[in-house]
């Protein structure tokens, strides 16, 4: 029985249905909870003595919504990117989630895991069933000689991340409001503190009670609210959470996805900064900062083409989806090329005065020959050109993620776009994948 055929049993058809785990007794959230988590187990490392692809990687905590907001708005948002980014770019994205066998605490824990996955598993199905995205679970396998490397791994990245908070804790702030005051009724915190950590840079935790780090002398303003005072913000959980997920998502790459030589796949910086530090180039760091200043992280859809309609021309035009990204790598590689530290008054007129007006000869030259297209290839190729710098800010193990192409010439935008374009062979067209793509929703 396969995934989705053992969540429909339980009467599991969406992302929507999600929720419903709440209302399953007991019984019932143990056996769905083993059964999914004995399916993911089963094919967990499959294919990890073949070939080994570049563009595969392991989609961390913020990607995959495992952390940051959980809005179901903000969630299925993020979900969406990752399925778009996986379908327009990737060969495999490995999709950690919150099932840890015999692990996996009490009832209630299980149920929050259950809750998550079959949330990742509804909205990713079509990305999932054409195989571009691999739901494992969080546990990993290792020789008894092996065993020792990795345990001495995750007590360096430990050690590392505590470090790492503990240089950062003067970022955050934290504001207490008693359940009188509280709009849901509850103990509530309200965190502030870097982007780079957290999204949105604020978030909000819930109590069922009063946190033991609450004092009962503390007096509160108009609205019902106190400041925390800086000694006790590491003992609030939902700070200690973005650390210990930092912590943990690094040592599974580094202990699962290092194998498959997949990299790790974030827009968050934080997130990757102990991989950063582990690899200790300046010109890695220097590039993801030139990423994140540069370009938006928002892949659009191309037109209303569905993801299976995505999936399904991929696999029936794979040479030109072949080209199509290998000339969308070499663009990325050389605009960053030369660009080693840019303010963000840099980042804005290189955009300007670069992208923009590259897309713009694009349109010009597109509109000549198919108009009817012109506009939706303009779309797709400018957030493409965004989408595909989240490849640059995913990070390998131990080398830089950006390599200087080794070929002379690599391509700028318009002139990969106005070559293409003057030959008379329509597939030879290194853009021949995103015009089908344009070409497809435009009949939707």
């Amino acid at each position: 029985m396969n995934l989705y055929e053992t969540l429909e049993r339980y009467g599991f058809v969406n992302e929507d249905d999600s929720v419903r785990v709440w209302d399953l007794p007991t019984a019932k959230v143990m056996e769905l909870y083993d059964s999914l988590y004995g399916e993911l187990r089963s094919h967990q490392y499959d294919g990890i003595d073949g070939p080994k692809s570049r563009f595969s990687f392991v989609a961390s905590a913020n990607m995959r919504a495992a952390i940051g907001c959980q809005q179901p708005f903000c969630v299925r948002q993020k979900l969406e990117f990752l399925a778009h980014y996986a379908s327009l770019y990737c060969d495999l994205v490995f999709l950690p989630l919150p099932l840890f066998g015999s692990r996996g605490g009490g009832v209630a824990e299980k149920q929050a895991s259950l809750e998550r996955a079959i949330c990742s598993l509804g909205v990713l199905r079509p990305v999932i069933e054409g195989g571009l995205v691999r739901p494992v679970t969080m546990t990993t396998s290792h020789c008894r000689h092996m065993l020792p490397f990795i345990k001495d791994t995750k007590r360096f990245v430990d050690a590392v991340v505590n470090d790492l908070q503990s240089d950062t804790m003067d970022e955050f702030q934290a504001v207490y409001q008693h359940p009188e005051a509280s709009p849901t009724g509850q103990p509530t915190v309200y965190v502030d503190g870097p982007e780079d950590l957290i999204e949105h840079g604020g978030l909000v935790g819930l109590y069922s009670k009063a946190p033991f780090w609450v004092s009962k002398s503390w007096s509160y303003d108009s609205e019902g609210k106190r400041a925390v005072p800086r000694r006790k913000l590491r003992c609030i959980y939902r700070i200690n959470e973005i650390f210990d997920r930092i912590a943990s998502d690094t040592t599974f790459h580094l202990a699962f996805g290092s194998p498959f030589r997949a990299r790790y796949l974030t827009n968050q910086r934080g997130e990757a900064s102990v991989l950063e530090w582990l690899t200790g180039d300046e010109e890695l760091v220097a590039a993801n900062e030139a990423v994140e200043k540069l370009l938006s992280h928002v892949i659009p859809v191309i037109g209303d083409l569905s993801l299976r309609g995505v999936v399904a021309l991929r696999k029936k035009e794979p040479d030109a989806f072949a080209r199509y990204r290998d000339a969308l790598t070499k663009i990325t590689d050389e605009f960053l090329k030369d660009r080693k530290r840019i303010t963000k008054k840099d980042a804005a007129e290189i955009y300007h005065d670069y992208i923009e007006s590259e897309v713009r000869r694009i349109q010009q030259a597109i509109t000549s020959k198919r108009k009817s297209a012109a506009k939706q290839f303009v779309a797709g190729a400018a957030g493409l050109f965004a989408s595909v710098a989240i490849g640059a800010f995913a990070l390998p193990v131990a080398q830089p993620v950006i390599d200087v192409v080794k070929t002379g010439g690599a391509m700028l935008l318009g002139h990969a776009a106005r070559e293409c374009l003057g030959h008379s062979d329509e597939r030879a067209n290194d853009f021949y994948f995103l015009l089908r793509l344009s070409h497809a929703a435009a009949r939707h």
